[in-house]
């Protein structure tokens, strides 16, 4: 069973640790070694040690290969929607554009409805086939996670079954329950000019992420 308790818990443990990644998650692409952390967090806890690690300077490296190979396996899973969010944007700026250059004001109106009508489609479809293959994508980094093997990460057939389970909707719903509760503890923080909006950024980008690589992991780990 997923200890979602524990897990929202787990980024305070150590003020040390709380404290670098507040401040590292402050600073653009500086804050995506918080990604590579918490992966290494979820890796962590696929091999069964529930333990929060240290940041450690010698681990950056690891850090950013963990990154860029999640952000690889994200992309692959969204690719096809992603083609489809191109074509229908293109099919409607293609329709939309023709009106203009007809120069006919009545033209353009019925180029606008026919641009929406062309691409529409194709952009509904896309959306839907992104939100998918992000879902996807949640469970094929763990295979990567657990193998170690880039490949692992792209078993589309795993990672659906683990994606249709209950444990897995539920862990969602948390997460974005969970991410409110930052938003709202972002926005009382930003009360304070400047270094209030920062500290709540860093804090929401680190907690968020060790969190939800933790809970990740446990339903990943739970649904083999």
């Amino acid at each position: 069973m997923v200890d979602y308790v524990s897990a929202i818990k787990k980024p305070f443990q150590d003020i040390q640790t709380l404290a670098i990644g507040t401040v590292l998650g402050m600073i653009p692409f500086v804050s995506l070694l918080i990604s590579g952390y918490a992966l290494g967090v979820g890796r962590k806890v696929v091999n069964g040690d529930a333990s929060l690690p240290k940041f450690s300077a010698g681990e950056i490296v690891p850090y950013i290969k963990d990154t860029v190979f999640a952000l690889i396996i994200s992309l692959v899973y969204e690719l096809p929607g992603i083609v489809l969010l191109f074509i229908g944007i293109m099919a409607a700026a293609g329709t939309i554009l023709a009106g203009i250059a007809s120069g006919d004001t009545a033209a353009l109106a019925s180029a606008i409805m026919a641009g929406i009508a062309a691409g529409g489609i194709f952009f509904l479809l896309g959306m839907v086939l992104v939100l998918v293959g992000g879902l996807l994508a949640t469970m094929g980094v763990f295979y990567y996670l657990q193998s170690g093997s880039l490949m692992a990460g792209f078993n589309i057939g795993g990672a659906l079954k683990k994606v249709l389970t209950v444990p897995f909707w539920v862990t969602i719903i948390v997460y974005f329950v969970m991410a409110l509760a930052y938003m709202a503890l972002f926005a009382v923080l930003s009360i304070i000019p400047i270094i209030g909006s920062l500290i709540g950024g860093g804090l929401m980008v680190y907690g968020l992420s060790v969190t939800g690589y933790t809970i990740l992991g446990q339903v990943f780990k739970e649904t083999q």
